[in-house]
């Protein structure tokens, strides 16, 4: 048998971890939904995926998008994999029995990591006519996933800043711009002017 291991280390004080291998889904379906309930709160993922079970609610799908139509609301394109749901939830289930044996509150915990791997493809054989045959492979994944307790965050108090000094309306008078000095326009002189100049010279 292989030993396998995580893809994360967490502190294991706070948090607790579940894993299948070799499920048979398909790893683009649980991708999607691995994707769309990590943050989530423990009970909300739970919820969530009984939900997708029943096909009451879709996972929105951002990858291998081509082929499928978009659900009702904002939710864009979307399918229901209820195999992929039933055994992420499965394994969700498993990290809060992990939980609750650690001491831990599952009511404080989110689902921090959430991961699907593809697994070694399990080869198969459809038999045809005349001899022949057909592959017919099943697609296998590897599923992680970890909760972690929600730390609380102590408000801390805000910092007021200082009041600005109003200004005094001495000092708003002496901050005027003096104003600018119009230039003085030079006027043309006269032709009579230069006459006389003329008959002075003469």
């Amino acid at each position: 048998m292989p030993r396998y291991g995580y893809s994360v280390h967490p502190d294991p004080e706070k948090t607790a971890i579940a894993s299948a291998r070799e499920i048979p889904i398909k790893p683009k379906h649980a991708v999607n939904v691995c994707r769309h309930i990590k943050g989530m709160r423990l009970e909300q993922a739970k919820t969530f995926l009984e939900g997708v079970v029943r096909e009451e609610n879709a996972v929105p799908f951002f990858r291998h998008i081509r082929t499928i139509n978009h659900r009702r609301g904002k939710l864009g394109p979307g399918l229901y994999p209820v195999k992929a749901a039933g055994a992420i939830l499965k394994v969700l289930e498993g990290a809060e029995s992990n939980a609750e044996y650690k001491g831990l509150d599952p009511e404080k915990m989110f689902v921090s990591h959430a991961a699907c791997m593809r697994a070694p493809t399990q080869q198969g054989q459809m038999p045809r006519a005349q001899g022949r045959a057909t592959p017919w492979n099943t697609h296998m994944s590897h599923i992680e996933i970890v909760i972690s307790e929600r730390e609380e965050r102590a408000e801390q108090p805000k910092e007021r800043k200082p009041a600005a000094k109003p200004k005094s309306a001495g000092a708003k008078a002496g901050a005027k711009k003096p104003a600018a000095k119009k230039s003085e326009a030079k006027k043309p002189e006269s032709k009579k002017s230069e006459k006389a100049e003329t008959k002075e010279d003469a």
